[in-house]
């Protein structure tokens, strides 16, 4: 019996040490909490004042962009295509030369005596003639083959700015509660 007394005041000696530390758990929780609202309103004097206390959060971004555009349009022609009239001048006097040769060969058919020499004769020397526009389109062809191609530009360039500002305002207000644990 002795046994089970004892045992009976150790259990009632954990209980009440239990509600001493319990007890004891709840004063230290406020006083912490106290220490606390004291050392914030320390930081900043009525910084806090249970259910009047609002934090405002305003919040302004403003974007500024500039975008730039430009284009460029460029042209290109040259003498490439372009034609040489100092040749295409040669080539119709050559065909004129040879007309004139067709003229004479069929008058020289019929002719006879002096009028055939005279004839011969304007042949050979017409002859002569286109046999030396033939050699000066050959040397112009020359020239105009080994011609250096010289490109003509004509260039348009637009450019554009464009410049904006976007303002975007952000605000926040909100109500703090009591901080205190007034429920113990």
């Amino acid at each position: 019996m002795r046994r089970a007394q004892t045992n009976l005041e150790y259990s009632y000696l954990i209980g009440i040490v239990a509600v001493a530390i319990i007890a004891i758990l709840a004063y230290m929780s406020r006083g912490f909490q106290g220490n606390l609202r004291t050392l914030s309103e320390q930081v900043e004097a009525g910084a806090y004042a249970p259910g009047n206390t609002t934090v405002n959060n305003a919040e302004t971004k403003r974007t500024q962009s500039t975008v730039v555009s430009t284009s460029t349009t460029t042209t290109t022609y040259g003498n490439g295509q372009a034609e040489n009239e100092e040749m295409h001048t040669n080539s119709e006097e050559q065909k004129s030369l040879r007309a004139e040769l067709v003229d004479l060969r069929k008058a020289a058919e019929t002719a006879t005596g002096s009028a055939l020499e005279i004839l011969n004769q304007q042949i050979s020397d017409k002859t002569k003639d286109l046999q030396d526009l033939i050699d000066e389109y050959k040397a112009l062809s020359e020239v105009w083959e080994a011609r250096t191609i010289t490109p003509n530009s004509t260039s348009v360039t637009s450019s554009t700015v464009e410049t904006g500002t976007q303002t975007v305002a952000k605000q926040v207000n909100e109500a703090l509660g009591n901080l205190s644990n007034d429920s113990w």
